[in-house]
């Protein structure tokens, strides 16, 4: 049975599905709360899968003009900032952060053949990569054990299960969209 995810084009979700399927089932979320969950965050960050590597406009978006010479995200060569922005649909940003997706990744059960992120990081726009990098970062956060919705989103969205996340009542409204069909 092919994964249903609401709101996604049928051909972008098709490319997906397996991916995220396998992102699940690697990384253990068997329940319907964990699997909704993590599409749901999944699904929003990524504006329904659309979005897997960040659109760059530093003008725009001061933010990321800071992400050159970070050294909290490993961005230590000049173009880091650049070149380690978000991508997959998560966002894995950072040059350490990639690293660290390689090592998350290689250590998942039964995934092979898993390349090195930060000397090729355009390879996370791949929903292979990109879902299980999404997965990879999941457990490692232990945002499976949390238990609403509302904590899941302040983890993801501001690093933190405490915070309020942007768009909360959107991910709200996926997560129980979703529930119906990941059962």
């Amino acid at each position: 049975m092919s994964l249903a995810l609401p709101g996604v084009p049928a051909d972008r979700a098709m490319r997906w599905a397996p991916h995220l399927e396998e992102a699940m089932r690697v990384a253990a979320l068997t329940t319907p709360h964990q699997r909704a969950a993590f599409l749901a965050q999944v699904l929003h960050e990524s504006g329904m899968l659309r979005y897997v590597r960040e659109i760059w406009s530093p003008a725009q978006v001061p933010a990321q003009a800071r992400y050159e010479g970070r050294a909290d995200l490993g961005n230590v060569n000049p173009g880091d900032g650049f070149k380690y922005r978000g991508r997959g649909p998560l966002q894995v940003t950072g040059r350490a952060n990639y690293r660290l997706a390689t090592q998350r990744i290689r250590a998942m059960p039964g995934v092979t053949g898993v390349p090195d992120f930060e000397q090729r990081p355009e390879l996370l726009e791949d929903p292979r990569w990109g879902s299980l990098a999404a997965a990879a970062w999941w457990v490692a956060n232990r945002a499976g054990q949390l238990t609403t919705i509302d904590e899941v989103s302040g983890l993801v969205n501001r690093g933190s299960p405490s915070k309020v996340a942007m768009h909360a009542a959107e991910r709200r409204a996926l997560y129980q969209s979703l529930l119906g069909v990941v059962a």
